[in-house]
């Protein structure tokens, strides 16, 4: 059974509405409160300083003699969390404005994910690999945390697009 291109097409930005819905609902309905982990505290502080115009540097550390253990960051991510807001103050959770922002990126991934498998495969996997990549729930959970992953995951799929379009041409 074959699935016209039109109809494909719709049901992928389906699947796409769909993920973004089911990330908002995991983020706001269930992860709550939820204390951030080391990387997360990284990312958001680099945020913060960025927004202050300090530049893309840590704090530095509050009690004499102890030291936590700092990791080098690209600067991508921690641009994109200033962008959104996210370096405008003190969290001890994942900002509601980073779930949001992050939500919406991950249903733009899903939305890829079904353009990439819709190119080299045909109208029935691009509806079932977006159908899979807005359920699937690592890609669901991501959204709600301060990792990088959750925007460089959707980049990684549009490189994809960009290639793809450019060795078609």
């Amino acid at each position: 059974m074959s699935i016209d291109p039109t109809r494909a097409q719709r049901l992928i930005v389906a699947a796409a509405v769909v993920g973004l819905a089911l990330r908002l609902a995991f983020g706001f309905g269930y992860w709550q409160h939820r204390l951030l982990t080391h990387d997360e505290g990284e990312y958001l502080t680099l945020a913060k300083n960025l927004t202050l115009g300090k530049g893309f540097v840590y704090d530095a550390p509050e009690a004499e003699g102890v030291s936590a253990q700092q990791f080098g960051r690209a600067p991508g991510y921690p641009f994109f969390l200033a962008l959104v807001g996210a370096g405008r103050g003190e969290f001890d959770a994942t900002p509601a404005r980073v779930k949001l922002a992050q939500s919406i990126v991950g249903s733009l991934g899903v939305w890829l994910i079904g353009l990439i498998a819709y190119r080299s495969t045909g109208p029935r996997a691009g509806v079932a690999a977006a159908a899979i990549g807005a359920v699937y729930p690592p890609l669901v959970w991501i959204c709600s945390y301060v990792f990088s992953e959750a925007l460089y995951s959707t980049l990684a799929l549009a490189s994809v697009v960009v290639m793809n379009r450019a060795l078609d041409r």
